[in-house]
C-alpha cells in the first residue's frame, strides 16, 4: 500500500509522468463507461454506477491513488468522480456549512441552509467539471431535498451544472426534482434515460427542446414518458439530428411518421398505440431510412400494431413484436398485413404473445398457414425465427419444405413449440428430416410435431435422410409421440450432437385427453435413450476410423 503522503515528481518512475500512461492505469481501476454503446435498452437499469459490486472498493482505491502523488492526483480524481450514482456527492463536495441532514433523518436527505456564493460555486465546480455520467434513482429526494434545487435555479452562473456530462440516467419518481433535470443537460450530453411516471411542464420543457439543449444526443430512452398526444414531445425528439437510438412508449402513427424523417435512426424499442378512427385511411407510403437495423415494436393486440404499421414500409435486418394479447379476429387476419410493412433485408425475427387463454389454445384464432408467412419467404438471409406461441398445427411436410427452401440460412427456428395445443400437428418426422436437409446450419431448432416412425428399428440413417451435426438443442413441446425408443433411435441418426431435449410440463391441465399425459413420459424415455445411441453410433464411427487406420499401416508394410 503506498503512503498517503504525497511525493514529490522526481521521486516517482519517469513512466508516470507520462500522462497517457497515468490515465490508462486510473481507467483500468476505475473501469470508465464505454463510448462505443452505453445503450441500456432494460428499463430496469441503474445505470452504470449501481452495476458493480466492487464499486466501494474501486473508489477506495482511486481516493487512495489520488492521494499518493501530485502525477496520479488529478487523473484520478477525474475517474473516481466520472460516474456518480447519485446527487448526494455533488452535495457533499460543498463546505459542510452550507448543508445539514434534515432532523431525525441519519443517512438524509441533505439540506441546503443558504444561498450558495461564489466561491461555493467554486469549489462545486471543481469536482462538477469531472463528472461522465451521473444516475439518479428513484425517490432521489430521499437523499437529497428541494432545497439543492433551489439553490441551483436561483444562483447558478451556468446553464449546465456538470458541463462534460455524457451519460444521464435519471430514474427519479418523486416528482421533487423535475425542474433540476433542465440544469443537468449540456451540448456534449451523449445518452439520456428518462423514466419520470407522470408528466411534468418542467419535463415537458426539456423534452420539447431537446435538440437545442442536447445537439450531440444520440441514445434517448424516454419510455418512461406517455408521448401520446403530445406535440411538443414529438417535435423535440424529431429535432435531435444525430440521434441513433431510441426507446418511447405510446407511439402512435402520427409519432412514428415524424420519426421516419430521423434518418440517422439505427435502433428503435417502442410501444405502439392504435389511435386509427374506425375506416380512416392510412394514406400515403412511409418509408423509413434503410439505417433503422434494430426494430422492437410492442403492442397491444394484433390488431393494433397492424393499424399502426398499415403503409409503413421498413428495411431492418432484426424484427422483434411482443403482442400482449390475441385481441380481436384472428392471426391470420393480421399477420400478413405486418409482415408486409418490412423488405427483404430480415436476418431475424421474433413474434411474440404475452397471454393466451385457454380458448384461444382451441378456436383456431392462434393457428396460422403458409400464407401468412408469405411476406418472409422473400427474406433469402433469415438466420432466426421465433414464432414458439403462434399455433403451426395447420402446417404440413410440404409447406415446412417450401418454406426452408426459402431460407438455406437459418441457425435458429422456434415453431409453435412453447404452448400446449389441442389440435394435433400435420408436422411429421418426414417433415423434420426435410427442414434439416434444407436448413444445414440449424444450430437450436423448437418445434411442435408428430413424433411417430413407421416400420422397423433401423440401425443406419433412414434413407435419404440429412446428418445434422450442427444442431445441439431440441425442443419438442407437447408434440405427440408414439414408440419412444424409435423415436430415439431416429433422433440420434440425423441430430447426434443434441446436448438437450426439451418438452412441456402441464401439470393442472384438465381438459386434456388422457394420451397426452403420456407424452411427457415417453420424451423422458428418449432423452433417456438418446444419449445411448448417440454413443454406441460414435462407437461405431470410432472403430470403422480404427480398422481403417490399421487396414492402412497393413497395406504400407507389405
Amino acid at each position: 500500500m503506498m503512503s498517503s503522503q504525497v511525493l514529490s515528481a522526481t521521486s516517482i518512475h519517469r513512466c508516470l509522468l507520462i500522462p497517457e500512461i497515468v490515465a490508462f492505469i486510473c481507467n483500468i481501476i476505475g473501469e470508465p463507461i464505454s463510448d462505443e454503446d452505453p445503450w441500456e435498452p432494460s428499463e430496469d437499469t441503474n445505470g452504470p454506477a449501481q452495476r458493480r459490486d466492487d464499486v466501494f472498493e474501486t473508489r477506495t482505491t482511486l481516493l487512495s491513488l489520488a492521494q499518493s502523488c501530485h502525477a496520479l492526483k488529478e487523473p484520478a480524481l477525474d475517474v473516481l468522480w466520472s460516474n456518480l450514482g447519485s446527487l448526494e456527492p455533488l452535495v457533499r463536495c460543498l463546505p459542510s456549512r452550507i448543508w445539514r441532514r434534515r432532523p431525525g433523518y441519519m443517512h438524509g436527505p441533505l439540506v441546503i441552509e443558504r444561498p450558495l456564493l461564489t466561491p461555493d460555486w467554486q469549489i462545486f465546480r471543481g469536482y462538477a467539471r469531472r463528472v461522465r455520467s451521473l444516475t439518479v434513482l428513484a425517490d432521489q429526494s430521499a437523499t437529497v431535498d428541494q432545497s439543492f434545487a433551489s439553490a441551483i435555479m436561483g444562483t447558478s452562473e451556468t446553464t449546465s451544472l456538470l458541463p462534460n456530462l455524457k451519460y444521464l440516467y435519471w430514474k427519479d419518481q418523486s416528482g421533487a426534482l423535475p425542474t433540476l433535470l433542465r440544469f443537468l443537460l449540456n451540448p456534449r450530453l451523449v445518452l439520456l434515460a428518462v423514466n419520470c411516471g407522470t408528466w411534468h411542464l418542467a419535463k415537458e420543457a426539456v423534452i420539447s427542446s431537446l435538440g437545442q439543449l442536447c445537439p450531440s444526443l444520440r441514445y434517448l430512452d424516454c419510455r418512461g414518458w406517455d408521448l401520446s398526444e403530445n406535440d411538443a414531445a414529438r417535435h423535440g425528439i424529431c429535432s435531435l439530428q444525430k440521434i441513433t437510438h431510441l426507446g418511447a412508449q405510446s407511439i402512435d402513427r402520427r409519432m412514428l411518421i415524424h420519426l421516419s424523417s430521423l434518418h440517422s435512426l439505427s435502433f428503435l424499442d417502442g410501444s405502439l398505440e392504435d389511435t386509427h378512427a374506425p375506416g380512416e385511411s392510412s394514406g400515403s407510403i412511409i418509408t423509413f431510412s434503410p439505417k433503422l437495423a434494430d426494430l422492437y415494436l410492442s403492442a397491444s393486440t394484433f390488431a393494433a400494431c397492424k393499424n399502426v404499421l398499415q403503409n409503413m414500409l421498413f428495411s431492418p435486418t432484426l424484427l422483434a413484436l411482443f403482442v400482449f394479447t390475441l385481441g380481436p379476429g384472428s392471426i391470420s387476419q393480421h399477420l400478413p398485413v405486418i409482415l408486409n410493412s418490412f423488405t427483404t433485408s430480415l436476418t431475424s425475427v421474433s413474434i411474440l404473445i404475452g397471454d393466451l387463454a385457454t380458448e384461444d389454445l382451441t378456436d383456431g384464432r392462434a393457428s396460422v398457414s403458409f400464407d401468412d408467412f408469405a411476406p418472409l419467404l422473400p427474406c433469402k438471409h433469415l438466420r432466426e425465427l421465433e414464432v414458439p406461441s403462434i399455433c403451426t398445427s395447420s402446417i404440413d411436410d410440404d409447406t415446412l419444405t417450401r418454406m426452408a427452401k426459402s431460407w438455406p440460412e437459418l441457425t435458429t427456428l422456434s415453431f409453435g413449440a412453447e404452448e400446449l395445443w389441442r389440435t394435433p400437428p400435420k408436422i411429421t418426422l418426414s417433415g423434420l428430416s426435410s427442414l434439416l436437409e434444407h436448413c444445414p446450419l440449424l444450430s437450436s431448432l423448437s418445434i411442435f410435431f408428430t413424433a411417430h416412425v413407421p416400420g422397423e428399428l433401423l440401425c443406419d440413417p433412414p434413407k435419404g435422410c440429412t446428418v445434422n451435426e450442427h444442431l445441439n438443442k431440441l425442443c419438442v413441446g407437447a408434440s405427440p409421440i408414439v414408440e419412444p425408443l424409435k423415436v430415439a433411435a431416429f433422433l440420434s441418426a440425423i441430430l447426434p450432437n443434441v446436448k438437450a431435449i426439451e418438452w412441456l410440463q402441464w401439470e393442472g391441465e384438465e381438459d386434456l385427453d388422457s394420451e397426452v399425459w403420456d407424452y411427457g413420459p415417453r420424451w423422458k424415455q428418449v432423452e433417456d435413450s438418446y444419449a445411448l445411441f448417440a454413443t454406441v453410433r460414435q462407437q461405431g464411427k470410432n472403430q470403422a476410423v480404427a480398422h481403417t487406420e490399421r487396414h492402412s499401416d497393413v497395406q504400407e508394410v507389405e
